[in-house]
């Protein structure tokens, strides 16, 4: 393997030559314990597009030139459509907090950026990573601000599934129904009956789960101001995070405002997470007594037939996944509660879960979805 030599306060590393990351990923990575919490993609588009934003106000407050702010934005670019996944080796949970994922992704934007400028990897006199990527932000200001943006994303792509559920369980429902064969005593018209009743509440009351992750995913919209490490200049500090967050709103089409802790004591702040977290559990909960009723209905049969295998083991692993993102709410008010040294910083393992929690959420709802669409294919197909 080709490899470059790249120097820091604490001396020299060797990183690989292909590599956008650097010096102080390569020493994180190598010298502070992992859980291997991996990083979901939704997250590093979020911190790219993030990143993208603090550049932009950096350009237009001097602090970055503009020939090299536009390269790394056209980084940022590449990392929200994408590409380079490959190239971040932290974790959430690296060592006792996050910010290594922003020393990740500020190596690598500043070393594609050099790569566009047909300059050396690791030439950072010409684009440094701290100066012009990440400028003057404390980075637990863009980890906070980034799990604002996914999480707000993610809720929005669980929302699309919750309605799509809604609706398969209401065509599976008038499916078994018109499929409900008259004879009372009949074993099968006892699970139709289980069934037809189980989805009718279940579709009811995603109607009801909905409202309320609606409205913890806008809380997410609220993004606290950076504090000022010099406290002579908190209003240029305040200006800058309001134009970040005029490019933010820009580049996700999401309208995002910028709140001191004393405007909206929401804003950026674990309770938002942790109120996320409550209204997933919520789901989960409805969710998981849906898959017990299917379950239950089906424990009779000896011999499943094909549709009602798809059901009885959809029902089976959105189960599991619903009994998981309970536990994670119980993890995440935990950390809450644990709390960090700084105010400001969000706790890794609330990162990890609340952005798991979303990712397997969406995965099971999706699954179950599909199954209950093939049934209802394969009876269209049967009628025809």
């Amino acid at each position: 393997m080709m490899l470059r030599i790249e120097r820091d306060k604490n001396g020299e590393v060797n990183v690989p030559s292909h590599a956008y990351y650097g010096v102080e990923t390569m020493r994180a990575a190598g010298e502070y314990p992992t859980v291997n919490a991996r990083v979901h993609s939704e997250f590093i588009k979020a911190l790219a597009s993030v990143k993208s934003a603090t550049v932009r106000a950096g350009i237009e407050h001097s602090i970055v030139p503009e020939r090299i702010g536009n390269l790394i934005m056209k980084a940022t670019d590449e990392i929200m459509d994408g590409k380079h996944s490959e190239q971040f080796i932290t974790d959430y949970i690296h060592g006792s907090s996050s910010n290594i994922l922003n020393v990740n992704m500020n190596e690598v934007l500043a070393n594609r950026a050099l790569e566009l400028m047909l300059e050396d990897k690791g030439n950072y006199a010409v684009v440094d990573p701290d100066i012009h990527v990440n400028g003057p932000h404390t980075a637990d200001w863009i980890i906070s601000t980034t799990l604002n943006v996914a999480a707000h994303q993610s809720s929005h792509k669980l929302i699309t599934a919750i309605e799509g559920l809604k609706y398969r369980l209401w065509m599976a429902k008038e499916l078994l129904e018109g499929q409900r064969p008259a004879d009372s005593a009949d074993s099968v018209m006892m699970v139709s009956t289980r069934l037809i009743r189980s989805f009718r509440e279940s579709a009811k009351q995603l109607q009801l789960d909905a409202t309320p992750l609606t409205e913890a995913a806008s809380r997410l919209k609220s993004i606290r101001i950076d504090s000022a490490p010099d406290a002579a200049m908190p209003h240029s500090y305040c200006e800058l995070t309001e134009r970040t967050v005029s490019y933010l709103r820009q580049i996700t089409r999401t309208d995002y405002f910028a709140a001191s802790h004393y405007q909206d004591s929401s804003s950026g702040s674990k309770s938002a997470y942790a109120d996320l977290s409550s209204v997933l559990k919520t789901l989960a909960v409805n969710l998981f007594k849906l898959c017990c009723d299917i379950r239950n209905a089906f424990m009779s049969e000896k011999d499943m037939n094909p549709p009602n295998r798809i059901y009885y083991e959809s029902a089976g692993f959105l189960h599991q996944i619903c009994m998981q993102v309970i536990g994670y709410d119980h993890i995440i008010n935990l950390a809450e509660e644990a709390g960090m040294p700084d105010d400001d910083t969000v706790p890794p393992v609330i990162l990890y879960h609340l952005m798991e929690s979303l990712d397997i959420m969406m995965k099971g709802i999706g699954s179950f979805a599909s199954s209950l669409t093939r049934e209802q294919n394969d009876a269209d197909t049967t009628a025809d």
